[in-house]
């Protein structure tokens, strides 16, 4: 917030009514009902209380003029150094190593040596993240400060580049890496353009378009397809984890139906993935480790489409002014390029992780949204200061087509199966977060079959009986109301609506393993086997029922649970 206040004394923010101002409301106001959807509605407060501070700097940011522009990147490359410097003297490389040997000495050896501070660490792909974003900002400002031989501000942000990007190799986050490679590769290219525009009098845009689509082409040639690209983190030394996020998104797909119009809630996504796809109640992961699914799960669809509508037309807003105009000015060349490279590191570092969302840095959500508008400032002009020519007025239109085409696609996939029955999603909807609240109040319990009271989900219940009586096939009521059966020990009932659930979507990670133990308990282990053999620990959890239903006063269920262990994990029998 300090940041925000220095930029308040310049220009006080306010809401001008265009697109992005609303699309930025009509977020907060998601992440408002997504305070009211939420299990852990102190949590959730703390984090709307957050997001709207990261509006407030996207105004502050916004309504800065260029001539503020040592202002702005000062605070960038700030929060730069602050966000390097709180990693590097709060990180373990003893409990978090790095990827890389040398880089885990180094960082052994320098926290022999630091001083110590009582902060909460920041895990090393957040910190690489946020500092693969906001670096390009400190590139252009000391590229632009070398330029105009300005040794003193060329030295202040020649050295927080150096520290920064010091802390983002010793974070070791190769999704970070490859996300600032990219933003920079694409800053070459375009500077390439111009060296060849300047030799043979071509169109810098035209050139820039075509090294763009033919890196493109290569690289998709080069890794045989876009899905082996998750695989070239295998072929960077140290451990990968591409292949585990690939697995971790498919997973947390399954829960996206749950909570099409309104969202499960903001800071519910731990609760809501372990209960519900791993049924676990141990914390596994606090976020999706992607951006778009992290909001589509805690706010919602709509709350993913005014996010994407912030940071997709921003960019292609700054993508459509940098091909289309030939403004002369260094400093809002720097200022463009600056917003334009951070926001390709946001929007493809947020496919792996999400720093700016999930976790620290989501004050900072829209600050290069913010950047990107006040390096936009009116409409277009050319050199000559006349209005945009036909080309370039085909190149916005084109642009801006595309965006259209690609945003009524993501409805249209995403909404079509809403239309289609909306009071019975919704009832579905209402009843998984009426569930969640009831059943996650004081999650995580590390106790299983902890819902030992199915009273509490009499209102869930209801909600779920109605969306069936409409639409006897939706997945959200069946496998839900199989888990309420499974808490009542309704083990037959459970059966039935899990099997109903599987036959809808056979994949579902949560459904399999709730089946696999309504079998168990039905003492057929048979049908069980298969579906609890391939669950994570589940050997583990059968030995630990073979104890707990003894002291429920069931010993029939605890030889059903020692019998299924012999068969899922020999070694593990008892």
């Amino acid at each position: 917030m300090a940041g925000a206040g220095l930029l308040l004394v310049y220009r006080i923010p306010f809401f001008r009514g265009s697109l992005f101002d609303w699309a930025i409301l009509l977020f907060l106001t998601t992440a408002g009902v997504a305070v009211w959807s939420s299990y852990d509605p102190e949590a959730a407060q703390a984090k709307f209380l957050v997001l709207f501070a990261a509006a407030v700097l996207y105004w502050a940011v916004s309504s800065q003029a260029i001539s503020n522009f040592w202002v702005t990147t000062g605070v960038i490359a700030a929060w730069c150094v602050f966000i390097g410097g709180h990693f590097l003297l709060v990180h373990d490389w003893t409990e978090l190593p790095a990827d890389f040997s040398v880089l885990n000495d180094f960082g052994l050896r320098w926290a022999a040596i630091r001083p110590s501070f009582d902060l909460r660490p920041i895990h090393p792909n957040l910190a690489g993240g946020m500092l693969a974003a906001l670096i390009p900002v400190q590139i252009v400002a000391l590229i632009y400060a070398f330029r105009r031989g300005m040794e003193t501000y060329a030295l202040a942000f020649g050295g927080a580049l150096i520290f920064s990007l010091a802390a983002l190799l010793l974070t070791s986050s190769r999704a970070a890496w490859a996300a600032l490679a990219f933003a920079l590769v694409i800053g070459i290219l375009w500077l390439s353009a111009g060296w060849v525009q300047s030799r043979y009098r071509l169109s810098q845009s035209g050139i820039f378009i075509v090294l763009a689509l033919a890196a493109i082409l290569a690289v998709v040639v080069a890794f045989d397809g876009p899905g082996q690209i998750f695989q070239a983190f295998n072929f960077i030394p140290g451990s990968s984890s591409a292949v585990s996020r690939l697995a971790l998104f498919e997973e947390v797909l399954h829960l996206s139906p749950d909570y099409p119009f309104i969202g499960g809630g903001l800071t519910s996504f731990p609760g809501l993935y372990s209960e519900y796809i791993l049924n676990s109640p141990f914390f596994i992961f606090g976020y999706a480790h992607n951006v778009y699914l992290d909001v589509l799960i805690e706010q919602g669809i709509f709350g993913l489409v005014f996010f994407l509508i912030i940071i997709l037309g921003v960019t292609a807003r700054l993508f459509i002014r940098i091909l289309g105009s030939d403004h002369k000015s260094q400093r809002l060349s720097a200022v463009r390029w600056g917003a334009f490279m951070g926001l390709i590191v946001l929007l493809a570092h947020g496919l792996l992780d999400d720093p700016f969302y999930g976790m620290e840095g989501t004050a900072l959500l829209f600050i290069l949204p913010g950047l990107a508008i006040a390096a936009t400032p009116g409409k277009p002009k050319t050199r000559h200061g006349a209005a945009i020519s036909s080309r370039q007025k085909f190149l916005r239109a084109g642009l801006v087509g595309i965006g259209i085409l690609a945003a009524s696609a993501v409805l249209f996939f995403t909404i079509s199966a809403l239309v289609q029955s909306p009071p019975t999603i919704l009832e579905s909807n209402l009843g998984a977060i009426e569930m969640a609240k009831a059943g996650l109040a004081d999650w995580p319990t590390g106790e299983w079959d902890a819902s030992l009271d199915p009273a509490k989900y009499a209102a869930a219940e209801q909600h779920f009986e109605r969306a069936l009586s409409n639409d006897p096939d939706q997945i959200t009521p069946l496998y839900r109301l199989g888990l309420i059966s499974l808490y009542k020990r309704d083990f037959t009932s459970a059966v039935g609506y899990l099997e109903e659930a599987q036959s809808t979507d056979p994949d579902h990670p949560g459904v399999r393993k709730s089946l696999g133990f309504a079998y168990v308990w039905l003492a057929n282990f048979d049908e069980a086997l298969p579906l609890l053999e391939t669950s994570d620990g589940v050997d583990n959890e059968l030995a630990g029922y073979i104890s707990w239903w003894g002291q429920q006063g069931r010993p029939d269920l605890a030889e059903y649970a020692g019998q299924m262990l012999g068969l899922v994990n020999p070694a593990g029998a008892r």
